[in-house]
């Protein structure tokens, strides 16, 4: 019950936001209450315990690079581009998954070394991409040394941080000067959730979040 509720208010806040007319809203709220009316009918639910990270991508692994999968078709059309532009170098592809853009780069010259914690994700990215190398590793803490790497990309996976100066401490530890950082995320697609803030300068111009 309260997760259907739950996917009625994320709806509500897009239309707050002027995602959606008043003709949906209201429609939205109709629903809310059909569920309400029907909560002796639908019971208590079952108690889902939360999912690590690490285990919700090993299940999703085998799946995962499949048709259907919408993101990857609003993501890659505005990601290449920016890659296709680096400069040939050595590349960490941080939370690579199954290799999708440690493919990409490898084909265009790059020296990719892709990290993840998933075992799956990284069976698979290893099968892939066998000129990459592939390791078993957070994007909090990669094992490299300082100013040893060309460009960084980091796709889809910030939104399962909480926090991320350690993410950036990082990359700009291992970063070369002049190196690149490349991220796409849907981090701040959510209104008002503390868990995915926006990423924004503040009145010093830092980039803070």
């Amino acid at each position: 019950m309260a997760y259907l509720i739950g996917l009625q208010g994320v709806a509500l806040m897009k239309a707050f936001a002027g995602e959606f007319d008043r003709e949906f809203t209201f429609a939205r709220l109709a629903e809310v209450r059909v569920l309400l009316d029907a909560a002796d009918v639908l019971g208590e639910g079952l108690a889902v315990p939360p999912m690590s990270s690490v285990d919700g991508y090993d299940g999703w692994a085998a799946t995962y690079d499949e048709p259907g999968n919408g993101i990857f078709e609003i993501e890659e059309p505005v990601i290449h581009p920016i890659l296709d532009r680096l400069p040939v170098g050595l590349v960490v592809d941080a939370a690579c998954g199954t290799g999708r853009h440690a493919a990409h780069l490898a084909e265009r010259g790059h020296q990719v070394h892709g990290f993840d914690t998933s075992p799956r994700m990284l069976a698979l990215a290893r099968a892939k991409v066998p000129s990459a190398r592939f390791e078993a590793a957070d994007v909090r803490s990669l094992p490299l040394p300082d100013s040893s790497v060309d460009h960084i990309v980091c796709a889809l996976a910030l939104a399962h941080v909480e926090h991320l100066e350690p993410c950036f401490r990082e990359a700009a530890r291992v970063l070369r000067p002049g190196g690149h950082l490349v991220i796409s995320d849907t981090r701040g697609h959510f209104i008002g959730s503390t868990l995915y803030p926006l990423i924004k300068c503040n009145v010093n111009d830092d980039h803070g979040y």
